[in-house]
């Protein structure tokens, strides 16, 4: 039996008092799909748009990435009590997309300002777009999760 030092006892009991019950692995590629939204956003859109408000790439995706961290933190935070599971960890990346994208656009702005944030200045444009994106690189991401941890983990269950 191994023992375990006083430093290896206090970093365990952080890292559970910090993840609030989230499956890391589906939060790290719920990030990935976050920052690379954001990233393909900017790139697609034309350039008499976001990017002139924007002085560059990192303050589009920094915006939207710094309001959903913070989301991201308080539902977990919210939802500690309840078991952590993948489907939850999806769900919560899913709502602080969904709430990070209105925050962007409708709070943002100043009073009587129109949103920058696309260059139609639609919401609707704004939402359909971005949506379509997230849910693309969410499938994307959802297949690639799949395949990597749960047909592994499959496979090294099988019957001999």
């Amino acid at each position: 039996m191994r023992c375990r030092t006083d430093t290896q006892i206090v970093s365990t009991t952080a890292a559970r008092a910090y993840t609030f019950r989230m499956n890391r692995r589906v939060i790290v590629f719920g990030i990935s799909v976050e920052l690379l939204t954001s990233f393909l956003l900017n790139r697609l859109a034309p350039t008499d748009g976001v990017r002139v408000w924007y002085p560059s790439v990192w303050a589009y995706m920094g915006e939207h990435a710094l309001i959903w961290g913070i989301l991201i933190a308080l539902l977990f935070a919210a939802l500690r009590s309840r078991p952590g599971s993948e489907a939850l960890t999806a769900l919560v990346c899913l709502v602080s997309e969904l709430v990070a994208t209105l925050y962007v656009w409708f709070v943002i702005p100043g009073e009587g300002e129109v949103s920058r944030a696309w260059y139609t200045g639609k919401f609707s444009d704004y939402f359909a777009t971005r949506l379509t994106v997230w849910c693309v690189l969410a499938a994307s991401a959802s297949l690639i999760y799949w395949i990597r941890y749960k047909r592994a983990v499959q496979r090294s269950q099988a019957p001999d």
